[in-house]
């Protein structure tokens, strides 16, 4: 592939970093196979097509016509064949990846697109933008409208008066989680498997923007730091063996995350999650892959309950545990009331800190840039955390 023309950006002696995300936002595109991203990076657009087929569940109760097809969207068109990125240097041909898995709900890359870059520039290393399924450009396009989102949100709430936290923004996934809660492990379950076919892709060398590479690391925000977690104890086909786990506002016990949220879920998704993964439920017979992958899932789901909640698999898990210590470290902040720093610590004791911010932030929100009041303080913060995870990701190299 060709390289893009050099954006030329205005030297400052200040970023601004709000200035600075919107640019980067506004330069971000999953439509061009190839683009400058700033001037040290670029990005490339690659199609993917999951090996998953999910099996057809109906629900049928009195639900519009709006609310079932939300609830009963099998996943079979945007959500198996799509779109993902990679970020580069601009002069460079990396040996080296970061994933970046992103949280739940999320419709777009733009919380990320910044993140993703900061990780280029201060790492040298490849990142890919991988979507979960049913997230960002995997979910059908009428869930991202606002219209319709806010007319479903209304009637829910007329429907359930004691419901908190419903809104246009949470109201498609808060229907899927409340009648089909089978569907949180099951869409992890899918995320799961692509990951692990597009490392073993990248992995033996048939890339074809990353044919030397030689390590895939993690970088894993807030529910992706399950799955995160999961990769590297499952560890399928010895992908991770010697990779490094970074986890940010996440790394705790699920039965311990708080996430109702107008962001994330309602209080009635939130119920019924909590009661369907208490009862310790299997779901392989839920979805179809191949037989090769299907043989993988067995061990994520076994490792998946342990981090359900403490009470899970308690023997095996110190055993696991113990074995990938030093090659796993999280990040909590103290405006984070979805997955708080003592719930982190909870599961990951020593190899985890909290961050106390002098800002008014949130889980969803862990970076106020657009406060003018609280610009600076945000971008000192900004800064540790990523200094943070550029120094853990370069042990790799060291070693080598």
């Amino acid at each position: 592939m060709s390289a893009p023309s050099t954006i030329q950006f205005p030297v400052m002696n200040t970023i601004n970093y709000n200035l600075k995300n919107q640019e980067l936002k506004s330069r971000f595109s999953l439509l061009k196979p190839i683009s400058a991203l700033s001037e040290n990076v670029v990005y490339y657009n690659f199609s993917f097509k999951s090996d998953c087929v999910f099996e057809g569940n109906s629900y049928l109760g009195e639900l519009s016509p709006e609310e079932a097809q939300i609830v009963n969207e099998s996943g079979k068109t945007v959500n198996r064949h799509f779109q993902y990125t990679i970020l580069t240097p601009t002069e460079s041909s990396p040996k080296d990846v970061i994933l970046l898995l992103h949280g739940l709900n999320e419709r777009s890359w733009e919380k990320y697109i910044l993140w993703a870059n900061t990780l280029v520039e201060k790492t040298g290393k490849a990142v890919i933008l991988f979507p979960l399924a049913f997230h960002i450009n995997r979910a059908p396009a009428n869930w991202s409208n606002p219209r319709m989102m806010q007319a479903i949100s209304i009637k829910r709430q007329k429907d359930d008066p004691d419901i908190k936290e419903s809104s246009f923004a949470n109201v498609a996934l808060s229907l899927r989680l409340q009648f089909h809660p089978e569907m949180f492990p099951v869409s992890g379950a899918q995320s799961y498997l692509d990951i692990v076919k597009l490392c073993r892709q990248i992995k033996s060398g048939k890339h074809p923007l990353l044919p030397k590479a030689e390590s895939i690391s993690i970088f894993a925000y807030s529910i992706g730091t399950i799955l995160a977690k999961i990769l590297l104890l499952a560890n399928p086909y010895r992908l991770f063996g010697k990779e490094k786990v970074f986890l940010f506002c996440g790394g705790a016990y699920l039965d311990q995350v708080t996430p109702v949220s107008r962001a994330i879920m309602d209080s009635e998704a939130c119920k019924s999650l909590h009661r369907y993964l208490g009862s310790a439920p299997k779901v392989a017979h839920l979805m179809l892959s191949p037989k090769r992958k299907a043989k993988l899932l067995p061990q994520a789901w076994k490792i998946f309950q342990s981090l359900v909640s403490k009470d899970f698999n308690k023997s095996d898990k110190t055993e696991i545990f113990k074995k990938v210590k030093q090659r796993i470290f999280a990040v909590g902040l103290s405006c984070d009331d979805v997955f708080s720093p003592s719930a982190i610590h909870n599961l990951m004791g020593n190899r985890s800190v909290a961050i106390e911010v002098p800002y008014t932030g949130s889980h969803e929100k862990p970076f106020p840039f657009d406060s003018k009041d609280q610009h600076d303080q945000v971008v000192a913060v900004f800064e540790q955390i990523f200094d943070m995870a550029s120094a853990f990701f370069a042990q790799d190299q060291k070693k080598k």
